[in-house]
């Protein structure tokens, strides 16, 4: 044991049981503290009739295939699973249940962590604890080389205060609701909130109460947990398909993640997925009726595009959502959008100002008064890290935009890693937070070393984040799986092969959700078996999405490779057309026609990215070799990507001197003379101590997004104004950078 690094880890639900697991497959020494009396999280403590948002294979980690057919796991189901992969692993031997961490703090002097917990000490420690309890200071428990905090962003519930509410209302967090039946029966219920957790316990109350109103401040962005059956069934009913779900055969292309998390849709550009979502609801409006489960859940969809087509691209649809169409169209919910609510008449009744009602009736009223007995608070949670003392540092700032990949802190990374704060919009967290334990691992082992101006790098990808994800700007933690995912995966070295030896594989490759199964096919922590064992289940034609999405994943996909060779060849000056004039979209808002996947993240496009099609060349190619026996056809479908190969490498070489071909005639310009078209943009919000990461910013591989970067001598002088999201202050900015 002697030489090994001890890794203390706080938390022991999914992220944290996939850090012990990494650090333990490693050869480190991990330490894994939880207050509860169980493994699992807060799915030990959540309300009946939880589901999972994403299917099994998809929050399956990436080396443990689950056992059942594809399906959502309910809540209990979703433990179980945990409880296996700790079996299997042999993790609970690393695991100290019912202890809370009291005192954490970043000595400054040995740069170890020294950790004070309450528990019950036993007078035979266990030999694997030995190596953190045998250096610990008086007054501390544990004494360890990294610290992992695996606890997410669901730590602190966000309770908001009502003025002249009444003491005989009761209000609970949905934090503490377990249950329907006991809380809402016979009773006026107000749900407050636009996420999952509102969508579900509003839909459950209608079973028993009265009455029950669910208020958001704005429009539902939603996504339907069951595709295929969203489009087919008039009175589609979400929470019974999901009860039903065992024997229903269901495949890949039955679920949402098929049309949302499937390699070519990452590919295509902003917005172009909810362009084509918007079009397909219009159809299942004129299918299923306005007044249908279907119909509603359309009509408030549609409400998300009036303003602009990036409804779905820039938020976090509510997988859930569906419930409330049903119960709005059946047990009469109200779905109210209101800017504020006020209570009036001794505090009892909830008065809505310039209302819209969303569900079975549509309408708009100046005013809304109602009754109510119970309010529940879908109004999620808040997180600091107040608690943990750094000596000689500052304190953590509670913005994982402010993190390298929401995980490494700026001057810590070498000392902490932050597990659960990287929330797709849809995709599962623990699956990022396996990335980034496999990566943690290697870190630790000096197999890989974090990147250099990894801080400044951070800034970078968290302006990126925030100007995409504009329509929820306060949610921190939001990411888009595919992008942030494969930025990891580049990082470990672990970036899926494209099995193109293996034509039906081929296809399921790019058709199917990108599971992260897909991880495992190489690079460190290899387990290929494990990854084929999940995808061969499924035939190819259960892959495809349903149309007449297909043909504009096809034809969007194919559209996609020229632009990319453009973007490619001659850079972002001819892309990216900078700042957007429209109202609805902020001012540093990039209409961007290339593919968003190799704008977020830092995934840069490579010229290796050129070779292999989203959808369309080698897709076609493959299809051939799987249903045509002519071998003539063959032949030409080699011949032809063997030219587009040629054609894509030759320009590869003649990069430069084109791009400086054209400059030189006036066809493309940069923004000025002055202004270096860099990857590298200015974040403002960056503290004056931090000014000096900058001295190492290679300014011919970088980008300037939305403000102006230019040289003089050897400086960089950047000039911001304000802006709209809450990663940077609104206020004018000037700084210097020397280069």
């Amino acid at each position: 044991m002697n030489g090994k690094k001890n890794v203390f880890v706080i938390g022991a639900g999914p992220s944290g049981l996939c850090a012990v697991k990494e650090m333990a497959e490693a050869g480190l020494n991990p330490l894994c503290v939880d207050s509860k009396d169980a493994i699992g999280g807060l799915f030990n403590s959540s309300y009946k009739e939880l589901y999972t948002t994403t299917t099994n294979n998809f929050m399956a980690f990436s080396d443990f295939p689950p056992k059942e057919d594809l399906k959502y796991w309910s809540k209990e189901e979703y433990l179980q699973y945990m409880n296996d992969y700790a079996d299997h692993f042999d993790l609970r031997k690393y695991i100290k249940l019912n202890s809370t961490v009291e005192k954490c703090v970043l000595d400054e002097r040995t740069g170890r962590w020294k950790l004070k917990t309450s528990e019950v000490m036993y007078a035979q420690e266990e030999p694997q604890f030995l190596p953190f309890t045998r250096n610990a200071e008086d007054g501390f428990t544990y004494d360890a080389d990294y610290l992992i905090i695996a606890t997410g962003t669901n730590q602190i519930p966000n309770v908001p205060k009502f003025k002249n509410l009444s003491a005989d209302v009761k209000v609970i967090h949905s934090s503490v609701f377990k249950d329907a039946s006991s809380l809402c029966k016979g009773k006026k219920v107000l749900v407050i909130g636009n996420g999952e957790s509102a969508a579900d316990v509003a839909a459950q109350s209608t079973d028993v109460a009265e009455k029950v109103t669910l208020w958001s401040r704005r429009d539902f962005s939603i996504g339907m947990r069951f595709l295929n059956k969203f489009l087919t069934e008039h009175d589609y009913d979400e929470r019974k398909v999901l009860h039903e779900q065992d024997s229903l055969n269901l495949q890949p292309n039955d679920f949402l993640e098929c049309i949302s998390n499937s390699r070519i849709l990452s590919r295509l550009p902003l917005g172009v997925f909810s362009a084509a979502l918007n079009a397909m609801l219009s159809d299942v409006t004129s299918w299923h009726g306005k007044e249908s489960p279907a119909g509603i859940t359309a009509s408030i969809m549609k409400k998300n595009f009036r303003p602009d087509f990036f409804a779905l691209d820039t938020s976090a649809p509510t997988k859930s959502a569906c419930v409330i169409a049903h119960a709005a169209a059946s047990k009469g919910l109200d779905v109210v959008i209101s800017p504020s609510v006020e209570f009036i008449n001794d505090g009892k009744t909830a008065s809505f100002q310039d209302v819209t009602f969303q569900g079975k009736s549509e309408s708009k009223k100046a005013k809304l008064d109602m009754d109510v007995d119970v309010i529940v608070l879908c109004t999620g949670y808040k997180f600091n890290f107040d608690w943990i003392k750094i000596e000689g540092g500052d304190k953590i700032e509670n913005n994982p935009r402010k993190w390298f990949k929401h995980c490494f802190p700026a001057d810590l990374g070498d000392k902490l890693g932050l597990l659960g704060y990287a929330r797709p919009a849809q995709g599962g967290i623990p699956q990022c937070s396996e990335l980034l334990a496999r990566y943690i691992a290697l870190l630790l082992n000096e197999e890989r070393t974090l990147p250099k101006n990894y801080d400044v790098q951070a800034l970078i990808e968290g302006r990126a984040e925030a100007e995409t994800f504009y329509a929820t700007p306060h949610t921190l933690a939001l990411v888009e799986f595919s992008p942030f995912a494969n930025s990891v995966a580049r990082l470990i070295g672990c970036e899926p092969s494209v099995p193109i030896f293996s034509p039906t594989r081929f296809i399921k490759f790019w058709t199917l959700p990108l599971w992260t199964c897909f991880y495992r096919l190489n690079g460190p922590g290899a387990n290929p078996r494990a990854c084929w064992k999940v995808v061969d289940k499924y035939r190819v034609k259960d892959t495809l999405v349903p149309m007449p999405l297909l043909i504009i994943f096809i034809v969007f996909g194919t559209l996609m490779q020229p632009l990319m060779i453009l973007e490619y060849i001659f850079g972002p000056s001819l892309l990216d057309r900078g700042q957007s004039s429209s109202e609805v979209l902020p001012r540093l808002f990039h209409w961007r026609v290339g593919s968003h996947y190799h704008q977020l993240s830092g995934n840069s496009l490579r010229f290796k990215d050129l070779l292999f099609p989203s959808s369309g060349w080698l897709l076609a190619e493959a299809v051939l070799f799987t249903s045509c026996d002519d071998l003539g056809k063959i032949a030409m479908a080699h011949l032809i990507f063997a030219a587009i190969v040629t054609f894509i490498t030759t320009l590869h070489f003649c990069r430069n001197p084109i791009g400086n071909f054209l400059k030189s005639k006036g066809i493309i310009k940069t923004r000025s003379s002055e202004v270096v078209t860099t990857e590298t943009e200015v974040i403002l919000g960056m503290d004056n101590d931090k000014k000096d990461k900058m001295e190492d910013v290679e300014h011919d591989a970088a980008r300037v997004k939305g403000s102006a970067l230019t040289f003089s001598g050897k400086k960089i002088n950047v000039d911001e104004t304000d802006h709209t999201t809450p990663l940077i202050d609104d206020t004018k900015h000037s700084v210097t950078y020397t280069v």
